[in-house]
């Protein structure tokens, strides 16, 4: 047992203290942050949080930083008691003299993983306390494989080959997060459906967690992706937003007041599977008419496979082949290539409009492997999206592009895991 993970251990009753725990939670989410603005967020005494953060501190959890980052504290996540998230400094009381210390987290304290399974590839990654890589790896898969023990051998044999590039070991970590496409039950593990899973799988997580001797969460993808993007992307700062990810599926994420919302069940929030016309193209999950049947990466190498009269028996791997060949007839001019991709973003922005119409975001952020084709779709896509919302005295939600990859979902999967231990600790 590693010296890292005896030490979280023995500090577990030092945050089952409230005012500690609070202020650790509250150091996370802002990035930095001064003692005075902590107790003016959480409503504790100075003496409160001075006490805590000297705790803390010496516990290894948080540091003093030599100086503030230039963006100054993370506007992220407002208290109710406390400034608005234009700045934490906006509300306070001016300052005479010498700054105030700001504090943040010790990056050394425990590392984390995470990693996503799609249809290539499980990307791992090891983040450390404070988010910064450390490690990864992309380990290779069999499309389709549906071998018993496959994908939980093949997972595990990614996160280990991306322990030994940062020199760990299993027992250096402090959680394991695992991201994957489906209707995944969080709280549960179990898994409701998955196009890696050719039916209901309660194990999979069971059979991780025996070996491994951290926790083991397993989450949809999309919603890690909301996560990473909530906490380190460009979601960060944000109270309310969507995060729609876009690849071999459609995934969407909801943010409402700075917290992931999941559903009562733990399933929700399966934009993809929103039926866009009735009786309409197959989807993956066996309904029709969904909308991942006309924007995801297989409905475009479906239509593709015909018009540019390519073979149906393609195999997996040369779908990849076949969107870039696709994506390269449409940026040369060739009509019917970008007809698919227009279908596409008109499906696309009906089903956002509908999503804008129910939800009012300030903010959706766009990702996926597709959006390395934005700017063939994501004009139209705007167009339509206009066309189908309500047609109000407002303004249309800032629409954000990020060109993140797999390991973004992987992220995803070690921020939760690095959650799930600070909200452990609390217990």
């Amino acid at each position: 047992m590693s010296e890292r993970t005896v030490l979280g251990s023995d500090h577990s009753a030092l945050l089952r203290e409230p005012s500690r725990h609070a202020v650790l939670r509250e150091i996370r989410a802002s990035g930095e942050i001064a003692r005075h603005v902590l107790s003016e967020r959480l409503g504790l005494s100075p003496a409160t949080v001075t006490a805590a953060t000297a705790d803390l501190i010496s516990a290894g959890f948080i540091r003093e930083l030599d100086k503030p980052s230039e963006n100054g504290p993370s506007k992220n996540g407002p208290s109710k008691n406390g400034p608005s998230k234009n700045g934490p400094g906006e509300n306070a009381s001016p300052r005479r003299g010498r700054p105030p210390v700001h504090l943040g987290l010790d990056p050394s304290i425990m590392r984390f993983a995470g990693a996503k399974i799609s249809n290539h590839t499980v990307t791992a990654v090891i983040l450390d306390f404070l988010g910064g890589i450390v490690g990864r790896d992309d380990h290779p898969i069999e499309p389709g494989n549906v071998a018993p023990g496959y994908y939980t051998q093949a997972l595990c044999s990614a996160v280990d080959a991306a322990l030994r590039t940062c020199g760990l070991n299993r027992d250096d970590i402090g959680g394991l997060g695992i991201g994957v496409p489906g209707f995944i039950d969080q709280q549960t593990g179990l898994i409701h459906w998955s196009p890696f899973f050719p039916a209901i799988d309660p194990g999979f997580q069971g059979e991780i967690q025996a070996l491994w001797p951290c926790p083991v969460q397993i989450e949809n993808d999309a919603n890690l992706a909301t996560l990473a993007e909530l906490r380190a992307g460009m979601g960060r700062g944000e109270d309310n937003f969507l995060t729609v990810t876009i690849e071999h599926g459609v995934g969407l994420g909801l943010v409402i007041d700075g917290k992931l919302f999941r559903g009562a069940r733990g399933i929700g929030a399966e934009f993809g599977h929103t039926k866009v016309q009735y009786d309409g193209a197959l989807c993956r999950c066996g309904q029709r008419g969904c909308l991942e049947a006309y924007v995801a990466d297989y409905a475009l190498v479906r239509e593709a496979s015909t018009i540019l009269d390519l073979s149906a028996t393609q195999t997996a791997q040369s779908d990849a082949d076949i969107l870039l060949s696709l994506q390269s007839a449409a940026a040369g001019g060739d009509q019917r290539a970008q007809d698919i991709f227009n279908r596409a973003a008109r499906m696309l922005g009906m089903g956002i409009g509908n999503l804008v119409n129910i939800m009012d975001p300030p903010l959706i952020i766009l990702s996926g492997e597709q959006m390395r084709h934005s700017f063939l779709f994501v004009e139209e896509m705007k167009r339509a999206l206009a066309k189908n919302m309500l047609q109000i005295d407002r303004p249309a939600p800032d629409i954000k592009i990020h060109r993140w990859g797999e390991l973004l979902w992987a992220q995803g999967g070690a921020i939760l895991a690095t959650e799930h231990w600070i909200q452990s600790l609390g217990k």
